[in-house]
């Protein structure tokens, strides 16, 4: 919490308030691409997919953030007629391309939008409204709130946002993975290229391995 604070003291300092107090700047290099490990990941997965007592806000938007690698920020605007379909096939789009949802996400995505739907007035035809609305609800929730609410349950978004890119990025060429997942494509072809970059550091390094330990004997 001593990063929080930072700026309340710089403010107090400013105004001679406070004195000789010195917190450092939150480190960034050395957690930029820190991602939660693979059974961690399909773990969290399945706890808010089967775990009823879990918000079932958090359940599904904490689904987006490690299934598909989403931005709190694109998460907390998505409205109801982004969902499409019944409880045989259910889509979502995340930017302009349809992504079919699995099950049992797909079953809460439905769940969240009529639950959304029910709670409009009366009065006021029931079209669109956001699906993680805040205070007022015309208005969606800051990312900071929900990003907490997310860590209450065990998500921490970045490293699950980084586990999920990393494997999309695995297997996908960054065009493709740009236009699924509605992101930008330098985004999507640094993600591509650092990921190469790490299996090739992995295997030069058994390449050195191997030469060093020299021919094995039959």
């Amino acid at each position: 919490m001593r990063y929080e604070a930072r700026y309340f003291l710089r403010w107090a300092t400013e105004r001679r308030l406070a004195s000789n107090v010195e917190i450092p700047v939150r480190p960034k290099s050395s957690t930029g691409h820190r991602a939660i490990e693979a059974d961690e990941r399909w773990q969290l997965l399945n706890q808010l997919w089967h775990d009823s007592t879990i918000p079932l806000d958090v359940r599904f938007g904490g689904s987006l953030v490690l299934l598909f690698g989403q931005h709190l920020s694109r998460i907390v605007r998505l409205t109801t007629d982004r969902i499409a379909g019944n409880d045989h096939a259910v889509t979502l789009v995340l930017d302009r391309t349809p992504v079919s949802l699995p099950e049992p996400l797909a079953a809460l995505a439905v769940q969240l939008r009529d639950q959304r739907l029910a709670a409009q007035p009366s009065a006021k035809p029931a079209a669109t409204c956001l699906l993680f609305p805040g205070r007022p609800a015309s208005h969606p929730i800051s990312t900071e709130p929900f990003r907490k609410r997310l860590a209450r349950h065990g998500i921490q978004a970045r490293p699950a946002r980084n586990a999920a890119l990393t494997e999309f990025a695995a297997d996908l060429p960054a065009p493709v993975l740009a236009e699924l997942l509605g992101l930008h494509i330098g985004t999507t072809v640094a993600w591509t290229k650092t990921l190469k970059r790490d299996w090739m550091a992995y295997l030069e390094a058994r390449a050195t391995e191997s030469n060093a330990a020299g021919p094995t004997s039959e």
